[in-house]
């Protein structure tokens, strides 16, 4: 038998107050008081939260060059608070269209052939690197439908701080980031390893259907996992995307959300990763992943302060 479902845990009261906060952004709508709340966020999140801190510099400076200076550490920690501060606030955002006006987009012919050939389409994402929640108001401002794809327990990015489910976190908290995500993407599916092979032919039918999906490449949900370099470690990728792909024969494109330069966003849709006929399936799957990772491997190393995943990163 199952223990019975605790009511609430603490983990549930920090995301009751970030609940509370991006409505507060939600209801106001004012830039100011957005930047307000993350400066304020992140500079005492960079001084209390000390074991966070400590993970992330320790995992930089495994992945950066040793000649890096303690300060320039500093500095990058400091800015990794703020980008996770600042993602989790993008939750407030209410108008798509207003946002899409400061994004450049790259590569969306890709995706419009992709959906011409009516086998759907799959974007590969990041789940901590740039600008994920933003990404999405972009796709949709440009008339791309997207079924988001999360883990169960995803609560906008948040997790369940470790400790599995709560009635709180059933009934409130993850059904409030639900309608969030439903706010800006055509559907949500959450992941179910328990139904297997059953969970991958839904997905096999909604891209016949020439659905868009789009899932984490870092997500860590998965029966079956890759090991590979990833930022001077030895890190675990779940292979289900990419057998999915194959089996589906849907294009599988990498997607990327970051600062732009000028101001805004530059949101990046590359060409379909190849599938080539001459591989076995497994060789397929560890083609397709090995070069996804390596290059979101090298975009993080170019702008660590984008990744705001340094804290989880583990290592085998």
């Amino acid at each position: 038998m199952h223990p019975a479902m605790p009511p609430v845990q603490g983990f549930d009261l920090y995301l009751l107050c970030i609940v509370a906060l991006i409505e507060i952004a939600r209801r106001v709508q004012s830039d100011r008081l957005q930047r307000l709340i993350v400066s304020t966020l992140a500079v005492s999140a960079f001084h209390l939260s000390q074991h966070k801190r400590q993970h992330i510099i320790t995992n930089l400076q495994c992945a950066l060059p040793e000649s890096m200076a303690p300060a320039q550490i500093e500095q990058i920690t400091r800015n990794v608070f703020h980008a996770f501060w600042q993602e989790v606030l993008d939750w407030s955002h209410e108008d798509s269209r207003a946002l899409a006006a400061h994004a450049q987009i790259i590569g969306a012919e890709h995706l419009w052939t992709a959906l011409a050939q009516n086998r759907g389409a799959i974007l590969w994402e990041s789940g901590s690197f740039g600008k994920r929640v933003i990404s999405k108001h972009i796709l949709k401002a440009n008339g791309f439908a997207v079924t988001q794809i999360h883990a169960r327990l995803h609560a906008g990015g948040l997790g369940a701080g470790g400790r599995g489910m709560s009635r709180l976190l059933e009934r409130v908290i993850l059904p409030y980031f639900d309608r969030r995500t439903r706010s800006i993407v055509h559907d949500t599916i959450y992941l179910d390893q328990d139904r297997g092979l059953g969970f991958t032919r839904n997905l096999a039918q909604r891209l016949a259907q020439n659905a868009i999906l789009c899932v984490a490449v870092d997500g860590r949900a998965g029966q079956k996992h890759l090991t590979l370099p990833f930022l001077g470690k030895r890190v675990r990728f779940a292979t289900g995307i990419a057998s999915l792909a194959r089996l589906a024969d849907a294009p599988l494109l990498p997607l990327y959300c970051t600062p732009a330069p000028n101001g805004g966003w530059l949101l990046e849709i590359g060409p379909p990763l190849p599938f080539s006929p001459d591989l076995t399936r497994d060789a397929l799957t560890a083609s397709l992943l090995t070069r996804v990772v390596g290059e979101l491997d090298a975009r993080i190393r170019h702008n660590p302060d984008w990744y705001w995943g340094w804290n989880l990163l583990q290592g085998e």
